[in-house]
């Protein structure tokens, strides 16, 4: 009988490790599901929180200011106008005059009870309040107000929209559906602020006679989008936050950026087109500007014109190339410059609103899965996906360059294509190469919708 020694006998590992590796395989796979899963709630709640917004604006539109435009009076006396400010200041007066009492007078009282130095301060406060409820008040009302912004991206953050509203008295942000505001002294600052509120069981009680009725869950959804952002029921604007904003020249809600402004300065500024003008809306002047189509010529395609006897003949017409507009020196200066503007920290309220609202929604020439790899997106809807307002990452800067680039490379074509230069594309040079090359690559037939000539 043989004998083996423990310490020398083989135990394989192998099925140890084979199954490490597919528990890291899995482990990884259940990592990415969730990944997955939380990136698909996150687009289903930003969708839901723009459509509110989207919802806030249209009904703002139009509404008529309330009150407080003519209310708002620089004035320390008893006389305040109806309405929130009245309610805030009433009772103020009288306390005005029992400190005036107190602290005045060749015998003050406060003196005798050794308060002057209390009762001074909140004199000097009180007189000071008006001025201070007056700039607050206008300032909130002059960033509030949205109405003359073109193209503004509903993405961005809600409470203002609905504080907005509610001071227009825009239906379904009134009284009656279960909103109000007033002004409250901050009581951790000291400062004033006005509190937007919203009372739910207020707006319930509104819903009960709709026409036609709803059932709990669609009060229930209808109360969620009323409320501000993240669920709460009140949101508060105050007076050291706002004044400070207009005082560095911030705002409220972002002008979303023209980018035909963009593109004409573009244009203006580089030799694509000699000579072109624009009107003061944006618009090209007619016939003003040309090109050199060999500078830009992919192909030609044919065309026919007819004699005075009917006779059909047979011409070409130069086709666009994008690739050589895109690889321009001229044109992509001008480009980096304006990117470069974007780019800075200061303005990527100006950049997230283009993309949301221009940019991302653009229909391009491209391969869009492709183009989404190259980016680092999962998915060309990852890629497209409104951006929140705050942070600009690396990622987010590429997709941004990607896209202003070409938008503007999609602009040029069109433009070099459009019946306004079709005498560019139709000289007779451009008519000798055609016929020089028939059969061969460079004459692209059919209806190219990249290169439609737009007549």
């Amino acid at each position: 009988m043989s004998y083996t020694s423990p310490r020398y006998t083989y135990i394989s590992k192998q099925s140890a490790f084979d199954q490490l590796r597919q528990d890291a395989t899995q482990a990884g796979k259940t990592i990415a599901d969730k990944q997955a899963t939380a990136d698909k709630l996150k687009r289903a709640e930003d969708e839901r929180k723009r459509k509110i917004n989207e919802s806030r604006l249209a009904l703002g539109r139009g509404a008529t200011q309330k009150y407080l435009n003519t209310v708002i009076q620089n004035s320390t006396g008893s006389e305040f106008e109806k309405g929130a400010i009245s309610e805030y200041f009433k009772g103020t007066g009288k306390k005005v005059g029992e400190l005036t009492m107190r602290t005045q007078g060749p015998s003050p009282v406060c003196q005798d009870e050794g308060t002057c130095d209390a009762d001074m301060e909140e004199l000097a406060k009180l007189l000071q309040l008006p001025g201070q409820v007056k700039t607050l008040t206008e300032n909130m009302l002059d960033q509030l107000d949205y109405t003359d912004i073109k193209n503004i991206d509903p993405n961005q953050p809600g409470n203002y929209f609905l504080a907005a509203n509610i001071l227009k008295g825009a239906t379904g942000t009134d009284p009656a559906s279960g909103y109000s505001y007033s002004l409250r002294k901050n009581e951790i600052t000291g400062g004033t602020e006005w509190v937007f509120k919203f009372d739910e069981a207020k707006a319930r009680e509104s819903f009960k006679n709709a026409k036609p009725p709803m059932s709990e869950e669609e009060i229930n959804d209808q109360i969620e989008a009323m409320k501000f952002d993240g669920g709460k029921n009140e949101f508060a604007i105050n007076s050291e936050g706002l004044e400070s904003q207009t005082r560095n020249g911030g705002s409220l809600f972002i002008d979303t950026p023209e980018i035909t402004s963009d593109i004409n300065e573009v244009y203006a500024d580089t030799q694509l087109f000699g000579g072109i003008k624009f009107d003061d809306k944006g618009n090209l002047v007619p016939n003003s500007g040309n090109f050199d189509m060999s500078r830009f010529l992919k192909g030609v395609k044919p065309y026919y014109i007819y004699d005075d006897n009917g006779k059909k003949i047979l011409s070409y017409e130069g086709v666009v190339d994008k690739d050589k507009i895109a690889n321009d020196a001229a044109f992509n200066i001008q480009i980096k410059r304006k990117l470069e503007e974007y780019l800075k920290p200061e303005n990527s309220g100006e950049m997230t609103a283009l993309w949301n609202m221009t940019l991302s929604g653009h229909s391009y020439d491209w391969d869009e899965n492709e183009i989404a790899k190259e980016m680092g997106f999962e998915t060309p809807e990852d890629m497209r996906a409104a951006w929140d307002y705050g942070e600009i990452t690396p990622k987010m800067q590429e997709a941004f360059k990607k896209y202003y680039k070409q938008y503007m490379v999609d602009d040029a074509a069109k433009l070099m294509n459009s019946s306004s230069f079709q005498q560019h594309r139709r000289t007779s040079d451009i008519r000798n190469l055609g016929f020089a090359n028939q059969d061969t690559d460079f004459i692209i037939e059919g209806n190219d919708p990249i290169y439609d000539a737009g007549e």
